[in-house]
């Protein structure tokens, strides 16, 4: 028992030792409170002593002095003034006694019963029951209570770190199996994270953006469904990606349907509290395939200056609803976005350089707009759209240069390519090649200009098809048959080529009827419905004296060409011939 009551006296030790140092620590706390308490005593009854002692001095002096009768009148004030002494004396001493903390500690030791109970009763339990145990049993438990406090351990640290830690290896593995692509994987992390009851939809978010950059653009659409679902708000970067996905047409959902759910996804955004330059874009964007251009430009407003795509969103806008003064506002905001991103030396893309020139185009300087967009067409060189653009502002700037005294020859042999190689206006084209021929003779630009087109191995077959078209019509046949020749041999399927060249052989008094018509056939094979080549056709039975084909080729032609004189002589002629008079008299009348 002494055994035991040594252990019992061991464990207890620790906290008397504690509630001893507590209790000298608080009676030195008072001691020194009735320490104050005392030297405030001290200093009061200090500070009363003259007082006191010129009061005894008027006293004893009075009662030598004055007679009784004068005394009691002569005191009367005085005894006030006593009075008011023993007040202030009452109120010091009030004043001292609250110093001491004997009232105040028992008042907190009162009234803090029910938190300290308690623990005094556990205390006093375990304190019992150690004094009651045998020595030996209580070795015996050690190894249970060792278990048990390691396992109360780990409950507590699961409780507050655990889960925490836990959940952030698994994010990390996520991470890698991510990266891995290994999305089974990826898969198995996320349910051990929906376990733990951790929130996962950063991790979601990432899983589905990495599952479209990898091309699986459906399993991606639905994972940031579940994130963001139709019905009800969700996770905000899950509704912006479903937006812009929606807006390029990336995902398997009709036109209809597609304006339907940015229209439902923008107002979950909202009810979430976007709210911004991006968002505001967005609902632009939405107004604009609504029909409602103009609330668009509306909005667009106040961000066009801080936002380059509303600033050319907005100049798009008013163009097509014809606010050409807003317009031309919205292109000096794209041109300061831009000059600022090239001042920085920022690497522009093709989107960019097509809003620049659509702005420098609107704002009057077309030279530059012509220098943006060829900077577009090196970064597309296959863009249709570009070409055209860059086709129709070399077509202007050429008729520009020819219209200017002393033009430069060099210029309008390089706006003349560029305006033919990417044409699709063949008309266009033999028209600028007609007025560069016609100023020949009194402008030397334009024959040196004529002479470095001929002899340029850039020019498209187009080119010199309408040069060869043009120097026939100048007389010039020889020239004309070489540039053609040049045109087919650049490209064999130039039909408009072939037939022209066809139909200059036809026109010579000796020409070679054999090669025209391989000529011509070869045109008709590349387009066999065009009535012009069958025109030609017809004119070389004729030179052949094949009368029934001439016949058949000329009556196609005239179904395309029914006011052509040439064609319904050409058919009168054939008829006269197989003996037909009135059908070629029919054609004559026709011809008049």
């Amino acid at each position: 028992m002494q055994r035991l009551a040594d252990l019992g006296a061991a464990i207890v030790w620790p906290f008397e030792r504690a509630f001893s140092a507590l209790a000298r620590k608080v009676v030195r706390a008072a001691e020194g409170v009735e320490g104050i308490e005392s030297v405030f005593i001290r200093i009061g009854w200090a500070l009363l002593w003259p007082v006191r002692m010129v009061w005894r001095g008027v006293t004893a002096a009075a009662t030598a002095i004055v007679p009784e009768s004068a005394r009691q009148a002569l005191s009367a004030p005085l005894r006030g003034m006593a009075w008011l002494g023993r007040a202030f004396r009452k109120a010091f001493m009030r004043v001292a006694e609250a110093l001491n903390l004997d009232g105040l500690v028992l008042w907190i030791v009162r009234h803090t019963r029910y938190v300290w109970y308690p623990f005094a009763a556990l205390w006093g339990f375990f304190h019992a029951w150690l004094a009651t145990r045998s020595y030996k049993q209580l070795v015996w438990g050690l190894p249970v209570a060792a278990v048990l406090v390691t396992l109360a351990g780990i409950a507590v640290w699961m409780n507050f770190r655990g889960r925490s830690s836990v959940a952030k290896q698994y994010r990390q593995a996520v991470t890698v199996a991510r990266a891995e692509k290994d999305y089974d994987r990826v898969r198995l992390y996320e349910r051990k994270l929906a376990q733990l009851g951790v929130s996962t939809q950063f991790t979601d978010y990432q899983t589905a953006f990495a599952l479209a950059e990898d091309g699986q653009l459906a399993e991606a659409y639905a994972r940031m469904q579940r994130l963001a679902p139709a019905d009800e708000p969700g996770y905000p970067p899950a509704h912006s990606w479903i937006i812009q996905q929606l807006m390029a047409g990336k995902l398997d959902v009709t036109a209809d349907e597609s304006h339907r759910l940015i229209k439902v996804h923008l107002d979950h955004l909202d009810s979430l509290g976007a709210r911004g330059p991006d968002f505001d874009l967005r609902r632009a964007f939405w107004l604009v395939r609504d029909n409602r251009a103009e609330e668009a430009a509306d909005l667009l407003a106040p961000i066009a200056s801080r936002l380059l795509p509303a600033a050319v969103l907005r100049m798009e806008i008013n163009q097509v609803v014809a606010r050409y003064d807003e317009a031309r506002s919205d292109a000096r905001i794209v041109r300061t976005h831009m000059q600022d991103r090239a001042r920085r030396e920022e690497t522009l893309s093709a989107q960019d350089y097509q809003a620049w020139a659509v702005a420098e185009e609107l704002l009057g300087d077309t030279a530059k707009a012509h220098s943006l967009t060829r900077e577009r067409l090196k970064l597309e060189p296959e863009n249709g759209d570009a070409r055209r653009v860059l086709s129709g502002l070399s077509a202007r700037l050429f008729e520009r240069e020819l219209a200017i005294p002393n033009p430069v020859a060099n210029r309008l042999t390089a706006l003349l390519l560029q305006s033919a190689s990417f044409s699709g206006d063949q008309q266009r084209v033999q028209r600028q090649v007609g007025e560069l021929y016609r100023l020949r003779d009194r402008e030397p630009a334009a024959q040196q200009a004529v002479d470095q087109l001929v002899g340029s191995s850039q020019a498209p077959a187009t080119l010199w098809e309408a040069m060869g078209t043009v120097a026939a019509t100048f007389g010039e046949h020889e020239e004309a048959k070489r540039l053609l020749l040049l045109a087919v041999k650049k490209d064999p399927n130039a039909a408009v080529a072939w037939n022209n060249y066809a139909w200059l052989v036809v026109q010579e008094p000796q020409g070679d009827m054999a090669a025209a018509l391989e000529a011509v056939n070869k045109a008709l094979a590349i387009q066999p419905d065009e009535f012009r080549f069958r025109e030609t056709r017809g004119q070389i039975w004729l030179r052949l004296g094949k009368w029934n084909e001439a016949v058949e080729d000329l009556e196609y032609a005239a179904n395309g060409m029914p006011d052509s004189r040439e064609v319904h002589l050409s058919l009168a002629k054939a008829y006269d011939a197989l003996g037909q008079a009135h059908l070629a008299r029919v054609h004559r009348e026709h011809a008049q």
